[in-house]
């Protein structure tokens, strides 16, 4: 072999080795910028501790009941962190504490969806920089069915804060590229049962915010259909929507149990429960969780996890001390005693 040929060689090699090199370095930099939460504050080092510490949620071992028949542990505002910026990292520490129930605001930035949010009432201004929607299906699709209760469904709760139609096939086409094999198609209502669901991704579809979509039609470029991806509608007769604070006001109808047996109860409807904006805005969680479940029968109460308040605590608690399950069928709890305020 002549000198030119072993120079080439070599040169090869070089190239090779710089190459494989620059991968490694590539993946290492993506994984911490996107998946590595940055290190807590010294003022928030107990309380973070604690927080990452939280033991893990199992999957669901009772699926036989209608969806209605189950507290949701639930998040608001899922990809939110505590310093009000949204990120990749705050949702997939949500995940990894068994929510089960993701809320998230969508907007059109640039021909873009972005995840980001607002505390205004009626605003597409956002008050954070925002993370690529795209970018959010593709860390739910890695995650949700990796976590320890990847067997339970997960919803994934969207309120477009964007106005007109062009958003909406944008959104499909994130849906339909990240979670093709798992997307429930189907209507989901207060009767659907757990297991009809069950290792699936049910995409749910604020109406209280984004009414528009009721009139939506797929055209000219539109190449996914983003009613067919939607199976539930919240604020409507399907999944009944109100305020927290105006739900707590309501007149009373109490939790009951209705068949210790079958795990029956006597809620008739499917409930979930917003957060104020504009002036009813707290950055805090409500303390009436309890309430809205014992008197008012309310399955979804998404929580600000982002908050790390006293009030998320005994949220998760309540999961924690039913089985450490995200889906705790309202008769176990009821039966068990463990429904206190």
């Amino acid at each position: 072999m002549n000198f030119s040929s072993k120079l080439l060689i070599t040169l090869v090699l070089c190239i090779v080795v710089y190459l494989l090199y620059s991968i490694v370095l590539y993946r290492k930099e993506y994984y911490e910028s996107y998946y590595l939460a940055p290190p807590p504050t010294k003022e928030t080092d107990e309380k973070v501790e604690s927080f990452e510490s939280f033991p893990l949620i199992k999957s669901n071992n009772t699926v036989n009941l209608p969806i209605m028949e189950y507290a949701i542990m639930s998040s608001w505002n899922s990809a939110l962190e505590t310093s009000n910026k949204v990120s990749l990292q705050a949702l997939e520490r949500v995940l990894k504490r068994g929510y089960r129930f993701l809320d998230m605001e969508l907007y059109l930035v640039d021909d873009q969806v972005q995840v980001s949010y607002s505390s205004e009432t009626g605003s597409d201004i956002m008050e954070s920089e925002p993370i690529l929607f795209f970018d959010v299906c593709k860390l739910i699709a890695t995650q949700a069915f990796y976590v320890s209760n990847n067997e339970d469904p997960l919803f994934l709760h969207l309120r477009v804060r964007t106005p007109g139609d062009a958003i909406y096939p944008k959104i499909a086409d994130s849906l339909v590229g990240h979670f093709e094999s798992h997307l429930y198609k189907k209507d989901v209502t207060k009767n659907t049962l757990f297991s009809e669901i069950q290792g699936k991704i049910v995409v749910v579809f604020d109406l209280l915010v984004s009414s528009g979509i009721r009139n939506y039609e797929c055209k000219g470029n539109c190449r996914v259909n983003m009613k067919k991806m939607i199976s539930a509608y919240s604020g409507s007769s399907t999944l009944v929507s109100s305020k927290q604070h105006v739900k707590i006001d309501e007149p009373k109808r109490g939790l009951e149990m209705k068949d210790d047996e079958n795990l029956r109860t006597n809620v008739r409807k499917w409930q979930m429960v917003t957060h104020g904006l504009g002036v009813d805005y707290e950055k805090q969680n409500s303390e009436h969780f309890t309430k809205l479940l014992l008197e008012h029968s309310v399955q979804i109460i998404p929580h600000k996890v982002y908050s790390m308040d006293e009030n998320i605590d005994k949220y998760e608690e309540f999961f924690m001390n039913n089985g450490k399950r995200a889906f705790v069928p309202l008769a176990v709890a009821l039966r068990d005693g463990l429904l206190v305020n």
